[in-house]
């Protein structure tokens, strides 16, 4: 659920991993992903109002706990996570085939050598 920012709103992909004809259940695979992972200590940013301008704090978590403080964010006080090596080969590749052919290449795959 995104609320209005500023009388903006966010845009957001909606359906972008859907593929004509296609039964893949998004929400069994973020399933999967939290039962496989949902314990391993990740880092994110946390931005609260009192930090300096563009300014996050970084915290260290289970990665239960830090999805949920994501879920609980605002536009005052949120935080992001994004790491690309959490996620096993079929678990990547199974979301990478469902993106537009310009958007399929793995850039991070070198930092994983």
């Amino acid at each position: 659920r995104w609320q209005s920012l500023e009388g903006r709103a966010p845009i957001v992909l909606r359906n972008a991993l859907k593929v004509a004809n296609d039964t893949w259940d998004a929400a069994a695979w973020c399933r999967r992903v939290w039962e496989r992972h949902g314990g391993q200590r990740v880092e994110y940013s946390h931005r609260r109002p009192e930090l300096p301008q563009g300014k996050a704090q970084r915290v260290a978590a289970p990665l239960r706990a830090a999805l949920a403080e994501i879920l609980r964010g605002s536009h005052a006080t949120n935080s992001t996570y994004m790491d690309e090596d959490l996620l096993c080969e079929d678990e990547r590749s199974e979301v990478l085939r469902r993106l537009p052919e310009s958007m399929q290449e793995d850039f991070f795959k070198a930092l994983r050598r």
